[in-house]
């Protein structure tokens, strides 16, 4: 079990078993050591925790002993359980185990929302459906909030879950009469701000604050400017087909990719025949085409124009493993086709996010050289800028996951082109390293035919091999 989801799957497990108990409570707000916290609970709830006395009537109404419940507590890591007085169609389960962060308020939105959408394909393995997910800021901690459907066991549930002070801790509303309510939403809610934590949260240091800067990739003249808080970092290892990395500031994790390269010269001499260098740019493909190179879905590929350019864009899932497991990311691609080379930028998000706004100043910042002023082969890139990081970390944060789809991609390009150019060729047209070299027909063997039978025979036969007959060879050459 991957250690990321320790805790989810507890819960997860735990999701699975309807708990329907109940014991009344003596007061609203109960301290919890054990999770550095005290909550509060409505007056018309009734509440559970391992502090009950023994003797309570509700160890009859349930027909169990408090020594078997505490036991079933243990096993799911459940620390309070509490139900409406008048309704046993709900509950509220209170969970904890080590966690894996210290505290998810050191992490972004997005990068909580990363967690989140790996968080519901974990779910999704044991049988419950994610409906919806987001942030909620606490006072003290943020929280993922999950709403969640559990049809084994025909419960509903909307989950509160956080890392504080290295423990992961759950806040839950389960229904089993339907859909979360919105009376429901609002209790468990309120359960959650009640929450005060012994310690307070870790203080975050502001973020670095970086001017813009021009960078030029030598090997093609290409140059663009990177907008402010985008320092550039460097890749953790040499990529063929990525050549710089800037990471945002402002938000952990998140970065943009840029990457050139000469397809030109890895086509062979076949494919080039009837192209020139110059020939080789975006009117080369059509959308259909692009979703082959991005290996997406019809209808999933666009194009967009940035500073009088034409780019060919699309939006991708991609997956890295990180803190021992795999997460989701959205990622946006733009790609151009020009005198040969391919020109690719990636965005760690999609056109939705925050800071989206940054990587189309990039795109519409681009100044792309002339036809004759691009034409070796190169491999490296350098830049002009004196922001480099001497951060090698290519994967600090949950989505600074840019999954380099590109040499794959690149292999499809050469066979794009190579298809089209054989549907060009009319349809008689054999090209002429293809085709055969005729042989000239061979003169037909003399034969000879018995009298007899009427075999066929080699000229030199003097008996037929068929019937055994004399051949007169003088009677019958043919």
């Amino acid at each position: 079990m991957k250690r990321l989801f320790a805790v989810a799957l507890t819960v997860l497990l735990l999701l699975a078993m309807p708990l329907n108990l109940s014991v009344f409570a003596a007061t609203n707000t109960y301290k919890m050591d054990e999770l550095g916290l005290e909550v509060s609970f409505p007056s018309d709830f009734t509440v559970i925790t391992e502090d009950i006395s023994s003797s309570d009537p509700i160890f009859d109404r349930l027909g169990i002993t408090k020594d078997a419940l505490i036991s079933k507590f243990k096993l799911g890591n459940i620390y309070l359980n509490a139900i409406p007085n008048n309704s046993s169609t709900e509950e509220i389960v209170v969970t904890m185990t080590d966690g894996v962060f210290d505290n998810l308020s050191v992490f972004s939105d997005g990068t909580l929302k990363t967690l989140a959408s790996s968080l519901t394909k974990e779910y999704e393995n044991y049988g419950i459906t994610v409906t919806k997910y987001d942030i909620y800021q606490h006072s003290q901690a943020k929280f993922i909030r999950i709403y969640f459907t559990d049809t084994a066991n025909s419960a509903y549930g909307l989950q509160y879950y956080t890392n504080y002070g290295a423990k992961a801790m759950n806040f839950t509303m389960r229904s089993y009469d339907g859909p979360i309510s919105s009376s429901q939403e609002q209790t468990i809610k309120t359960v959650v701000d009640s929450i005060r934590y012994n310690t307070d949260p870790p203080s975050t240091e502001p973020p670095e604050q970086t001017n813009s800067f021009e960078y030029l990739d030598k090997d093609t003249g290409v140059k663009f400017t990177v907008p402010d808080n985008w320092p550039e970092k460097e890749l953790s290892k040499d990529r063929d087909y990525i050549d710089v990395k800037f990471a945002s500031t402002e938000e952990e994790g998140l970065v943009i990719m840029y990457g050139s390269t000469d397809l030109w010269s890895q086509m062979s001499a076949s494919d080039k025949v009837g192209y020139s260098r110059s020939d080789f740019d975006n009117s080369q493909f059509t959308t259909s085409d692009m979703e082959e190179y991005f290996a997406v879905g019809t209808g999933k590929v666009s194009k967009v124009t940035y500073n009088g350019v034409e780019y060919f864009v699309t939006t991708q899932s991609a997956t890295q493993e990180m803190y021992g497991t795999e997460f989701t990311v959205e990622m946006t691609r733009v790609v151009r086709f020009k005198n040969g080379w391919l020109y690719e930028f990636q965005f760690g998000g999609t056109s939705t996010h925050k800071l989206y706004s940054d990587f189309e100043s990039v795109l519409k910042s681009v100044q792309y050289p002339t036809v004759s002023d691009v034409g070796g082969v190169g491999s490296t890139n350098n830049t002009t800028s004196n922001n480099t990081n001497d951060n090698t970390d290519d994967s600090s944060g949950i989505i600074a996951v840019v999954v380099l789809l590109v040499i794959v991609a690149i292999i499809v390009v050469v066979v794009i082109v190579s298809r089209k150019k054989n549907q060009s060729e009319p349809a008689n047209y054999t090209p002429i390293y293809n085709t055969p070299t005729p042989e000239p027909p061979s003169k037909p063997e003399p034969v000879i035919y018995c009298t007899k039978c009427g075999q066929a025979l080699p000229l030199d036969s003097d008996f037929c091999h068929k019937c055994g007959t004399k051949v007169f060879e003088e009677d019958n050459t043919q």
